[in-house]
């Protein structure tokens, strides 16, 4: 009955025209942003032209249709300034012949029309090893306890997909997949708490959320590179006999597979490339593969994934920023963005870097500033930085990067909330939101 024709694709704030598609038989139709209407349109061309303002935030739109005697007749919902999935996945959840065990089917679609690349499937935290992830049996737990499941799908162009379920406890024969992602840090020094624990401590508005489950998973980490900064990679060697942290998992045993799962690495090329689409012209950042530790140590990987761009192109830093921050969101998982600035920064942003930094904390992703020149120069702009140049300051600063991320965790909350909604209680002690 009613579907939107202008798809929000890009960064989006300022005027807009939010155009519908409305079939016969719709009297009105009532948009809403982030629960507040903001227009109702009773007849064609059925467009609304709307300011989103120049502060860059995440957005739920909704559009719901009344016919004649104001009853709803449909609703279409759009994401803007969140990750939008080119691949989508379900958990269904039964019981085996005998009914004394659970088994899961997880089903997938992707508009590039393939099968996934990778599949891995986690109980509770725990990696299961399955023969057939499109039916498979569960592992024994206690029906009266709440459990976790969740599927991370890889396709090929770095597409991915990320589904969960909850079950059991409280949530009886239940199951839900609509729960929230929330990051947390963890004190230096404190415990992973159970998720009783965290129960009243986060809230949206004046409302309680409840906490599902917290788990730690893998962490997406998304560099934006300034093409400036290869030359001093380019020149850095490794020291004779140094064992760097971040060294490369040669073994395929158990332990090396694990540690390369603990983070996924994907640089994203400041340099936009135009496409078109039926809704106009928009930029794209050109992504690199994604990366773990099997593929090399940091340096390597900065070696070895470059960009040869046109001395006509220009670069657009804090916007490739923004974008980084959508992306590292997509996983659902612990997460972290880094800028890698040099001695050329060039940047014709249409976003200013405080616009950025603020969208990050909206979306709940910690921001790291690196340069090969003076971290003092950045503080006005980018705020605190740190300098790496040689091989042991990256090798430092991949470091404290990663410990950092060791103390995040994910708390799953009941419902679908926009990230800025979530705060925690006064009471919350312990750990904070991960901004």
């Amino acid at each position: 009955m009613i579907s939107f024709t202008s798809l929000f694709l890009g960064l989006v704030l300022g005027a807009q025209t939010i155009q519908l598609a409305v079939a016969d038989g719709v009297e009105r139709v009532d948009l809403h942003l982030d629960g507040q209407i903001i227009g109702t349109l009773d007849s064609e061309p059925w467009t609304l032209e709307y300011d989103f303002g120049q502060e860059l935030a995440p957005h739920e739109m909704l559009a719901i249709a009344f016919d004649n005697d104001n009853e709803e007749v449909g609703r279409a919902q759009q994401w803007i300034n969140l990750p939008r999935q080119p691949a989508e996945a379900e958990l269904i959840l039964g019981a085996t012949d005998s009914g004394d065990s659970r088994t899961a089917h997880l089903t997938w679609e992707s508009l590039a029309g393939a099968n996934p690349t990778s599949i891995r499937i986690y109980f509770d935290g725990q990696a299961l090893d399955v023969p057939d992830p499109r039916e498979f049996e569960l592992p024994p737990h206690h029906p009266g306890q709440i459990h976790f499941l969740r599927a991370e799908l890889e396709f090929a162009e770095s597409i991915t997909s990320v589904v969960e379920a909850i079950f059991g406890g409280t949530y009886a024969d239940r199951v839900s997949t609509e729960l929230t992602a929330v990051p947390v840090r963890l004190d230096k020094g404190v415990a992973d708490p159970a998720p009783e624990d965290l129960e009243g401590l986060f809230l949206s508005g004046d409302r309680s959320l409840r906490v599902a489950a917290i788990e730690t998973g893998v962490a997406d980490i998304v560099m934006v590179r300034d093409p400036s900064t290869q030359a001093s990679i380019d020149e850095q060697r490794r020291p004779a006999g140094y064992n760097p942290t971040f060294a490369r998992s040669g073994a395929a045993s158990t332990g090396a597979t694990k540690r390369a799962q603990d983070w996924r690495l994907q640089f994203l090329w400041p340099v936009p490339r135009r496409h078109a689409s039926v809704q106009g012209l928009y930029d794209l950042f050109p992504p690199s593969t994604v990366l773990t530790s099997q593929h090399g140590d940091l340096l390597q990987l900065m070696t070895h994934a470059r960009l040869w761009p046109d001395p006509r192109d220009k670069q657009r830093l804090a916007d490739a920023v923004a974008v980084a921050g959508i992306t590292a969101t997509g996983g659902r998982s612990r997460r972290a963005v880094v800028l890698y600035l040099g001695d050329q920064r060039q940047d014709d942003s249409n976003l200013t870097a405080a616009q950025v930094r603020r969208f990050l904390e909206r979306l709940q992703v910690p921001l790291y500033v690196w340069t090969t020149t003076r971290p003092k120069d950045l503080e006005s702009t980018w705020g605190k930085a740190s300098k790496v140049v040689s091989y042991a300051q990256i090798e430092g600063a991949w470091r404290r990067l990663k410990k950092d991320l060791e103390r995040q965790r994910v708390v799953w909350v009941s419902g679908i909330h926009l990230p800025q909604e979530i705060e925690l209680a006064p009471e919350a002690e312990g750990f904070s939101l991960a901004r």
